[in-house]
């Protein structure tokens, strides 16, 4: 999946969660930063990526220590975070799964089992860069938006 594509998969969840608390122009500012942030994170270690780009110490180290599609793009590293962070964990955490979950419907796949496994899992065989990015976020946040009522 690309950047714009997991952006796109943030600004949804933020607005999500927008149109559930219904906060003040300032919390509403946050909760899409965080979300979008969020949805970016995993791709830290990829020095190619939005996030990697701007933090490119930070991302030759985290992929020399985990590679792409490594550690960072696990349920288990997710649970970590979740544990770790404190306020708007929830919603940073929602956009980091989001993110997953995109990658999960690439050829490329992502961890699924890790630590038990470094298998990756993939449930689709486009790959990352093309218009199917888009097909696929577009239907994943359908389901989202359905499952959210």
């Amino acid at each position: 999946m690309n950047g714009t594509a997991h952006a796109i998969m943030g600004a949804c969840i933020g607005s999500l969660a927008i149109q559930s608390i219904q906060p003040d122009v300032q919390e509403t500012a946050m909760i899409m930063c965080v979300s979008v942030v969020g949805a970016l994170a995993p791709d830290i270690e990829n020095v190619h990526s939005i996030i990697g780009r701007r933090f490119p110490i930070t991302a030759r180290i985290l992929n020399f220590l985990f590679g792409h599609r490594g550690a960072l793009h696990t349920p288990a590293f997710l649970l970590v975070l979740w544990c770790l962070l404190y306020r708007f964990s929830w919603l940073f955490c929602s956009g980091y799964a989001g993110h997953l979950l995109q990658d999960l419907f690439t050829a490329g796949g992502i961890p699924l089992f890790f630590p038990f496994s470094s298998k990756k899992v993939s449930l689709s065989p486009f790959r990352t860069g093309g218009i199917f990015d888009y097909v696929i976020t577009f239907l994943l946040i359908s389901l989202i938006y359905q499952l959210a009522g």
